[in-house]
Parts: C-alpha cells; structure tokens; sequence
C-alpha cells in the first residue's frame, strides 16, 4: 500500500514535467503561417464571333458599245488648181478610216449621188470645188479651205464653215523680225472688198510692234504705182496673193524696185525668191490637213454650235533668199527654211 502511494508520488511529478515540457515546447514552435488564398479563377470571355462576310454586290454586266457608225465624206478639189489634188489626198489620208468613208474626186467630175449615198460633210479644196459641191450637193455641210477671198464664198450661206488658206499672219511677221530685226513699218496692198484681210493684217502689225501702211487697188498697174510712191516710206513690202491686182509682170517689177531701194519682201510663193523676194511664207500642208480634219469632225457629229465661220491655221513654212538678206545688211541666215508654229 506504501509502495503504490510511492510510485503514484513519483509518477505526478513526472507527468507535471511532461506536461511543462510540452508546453514549453508549444511556447518555442514557430506559429503555423496560413496559406495564401488561391486566386481568384480566370474566367475567359470568348471573343465574338465575326459578322458573317456580305458578298459584295455584283455590277451589271457593261452594255455592249454601240455600234460604230462610219460617215461618208466626199473630198472635192479644184481639177485646175496644180496643188489642190495633193491637199485633198493629205485630208483624206488625215481622216480615220474607221470612223469615215472618204471618196475623193475632182470638181469637174463631181455628180450628185443618190438621196440615200449623200456625204454626212463635204470638203472642198478651191472655190470651183466649193462652186460645185454647192450646185451638185446642195444641203450638204461644206468645210472648204484654199479659198483666199473666203468672203465672197460665206456671202452665200448655208451650212458651210472654212479654213483659213493664209499661214498666221502674226506668226508671219514675227518670223520675218527674226530676219529683219530693223523691220518697223510694211506697205501691204490689197484689192477692194478685203476689209476682213485688211484689218486682222492691221491687227497681226500691232502685235508685233509693226506700222502697217494698207493701200486699196483697182488693178495690177495701180498696185505698182501706189508701192513705187510707198517705197521710201517702209521696210518691208507684204505680198498677199490677190490675183485681181497682181499679175507676173507687176511681180517682177515690184520685187525688183523694192531691191533697189532696200526693201525687203515677204510673199507666199517661193517662185518670187529667184525673183529677188527676201522671204517666203507658206501654208503647211499636214497643218491643213489637221485643221481641216478637226473642222469636218465637228461638223459631221453636229458640234457646231460655236464654231467660227472661219479656223486659223497654226504652221507656216519659210524660205529665205540668203543672196538677198545679205544685200540688205541683214544679219547671216543659219537656216534658210524651216517650219514655226504658233504656241499651244
């Protein structure tokens, strides 16, 4: 009874130590650190499905072009006049074949065709060729050129429209200056009813600075009085061909007094050069041909609301008499023939 009263005294103290020494081992161990929360989970939004692609319209289908009509031009030339047959085949060769039917012919052979074989334009090279196309195709539009009293042939009306057949008349005496630098006053002789020529050859001196003496003639003998009693007072004589006052005999006279007081000529023949003439100045063909062209289209297609009566020319061919220029004093020629045109 001793001995268990003893061992239970011994086992209390031992359980008491136990039990500090668990505490304090509770006491010495670190606290338990709490893990972190878990993030929050990812919630993927799927991304919107795309529109469903619209086809893109389909265009109708491109009507077919019209039908490319061809237009019938009859070209006419003057059968006495050496180079308006060479003009009318320049035109007609400056007309698209596939957009025009061209048959070309001689005034003098011209018949009038059937009513259902009439020209869409007529183009005539030469007053006979405008005289004829006017008896044989009357009611046709008519472009003409060559024609230098184009007054007398727009007296008769109708539908008829023209080119000039003169070179620029300002381009003229523009080129001449080059030649001529002293140029500053010109005699020009014209026969009656030429005001129209008269005043744009007042106009074309104007613009180049030059004086313009202008004097009316009656007959060939009174164009070489009245340059004979100009000569002291000009430069330059300007001969424009008017062959109701001019003549050969008068030509040569002319040119021959006008060398002997230093007068410098300009004339749209270059026959006149070994007759002494300074200059000539003539009309280009191809220039002809595409002025002409441009002309007969828009009368052939209607367009004619504001086209003048008469289209100038933008080419003139030049040819100078080196002999004569250096008995003027002028100075040295480096080109005596070439082609100017007027500016676009």
């Amino acid at each position: 009874m001793q001995t268990e009263r003893c061992y239970r005294r011994s086992i209390t103290p031992t359980l008491a130590a136990v039990a500090m020494l668990a505490i304090a081992g509770c006491a010495t161990k670190p606290p338990l650190t709490p893990e972190p929360a878990a993030p929050p989970p990812v919630v993927s939004t799927p991304e919107p499905s795309p529109p469903p692609e619209i086809p893109a319209p389909v265009p109708p289908p491109k009507p077919p072009p019209p039908a490319l009509v061809r237009r019938d031009v009859t070209v006419v030339f003057d059968a006495a006049t050496a180079s308006a047959a060479a003009t009318a085949a320049a035109i007609a060769e400056a007309l698209p074949p596939k957009e025009y039917r061209v048959a070309t012919v001689d005034s003098e052979n011209l018949a009038t065709p059937a009513p259902r074989s009439q020209p869409a334009v007529v183009i005539a090279v030469g007053r006979a060729a405008v005289d004829a196309a006017r008896a044989r195709l009357p009611g046709r539009p008519i472009v003409f050129c060559q024609v230098f009293a184009y007054e007398d042939v727009l007296k008769g009306g109708g539908a008829i429209w023209g080119v000039h057949s003169l070179p620029p008349l300002a381009l003229q005496l523009k080129t001449w200056q080059t030649i001529d630098p002293t140029l500053r006053s010109v005699a020009l002789i014209l026969g009656e009813e030429r005001g129209v020529l008269a005043a744009e050859a007042a106009k074309a001196a104007t613009s180049v600075g030059a004086e313009m003496r202008l004097e009316t003639s009656h007959s060939d003998r009174e164009t070489l009085y009245l340059f004979k009693r100009l000569a002291t007072q000009v430069d330059g004589l300007w001969l424009l061909p008017d062959n109701r006052v001019l003549s050969p005999n008068v030509l040569r006279e002319m040119v021959s007094y006008a060398n002997a007081h230093s007068v410098g000529v300009l004339a749209l023949n270059e026959s006149l050069l070994r007759l002494g003439a300074l200059m000539s100045a003539a009309s280009v063909p191809a220039d002809i041909a595409e002025t002409v062209r441009s002309v007969a289209e828009r009368v052939a297609s209607g367009k004619t609301q504001d086209l003048p009566s008469m289209t100038p020319l933008r080419a003139v061919e030049l040819h100078v008499n080196p002999t004569v220029a250096a008995a003027l004093g002028l100075p040295r020629v480096g080109e005596p023939h070439w082609v100017a045109r007027d500016p676009d």
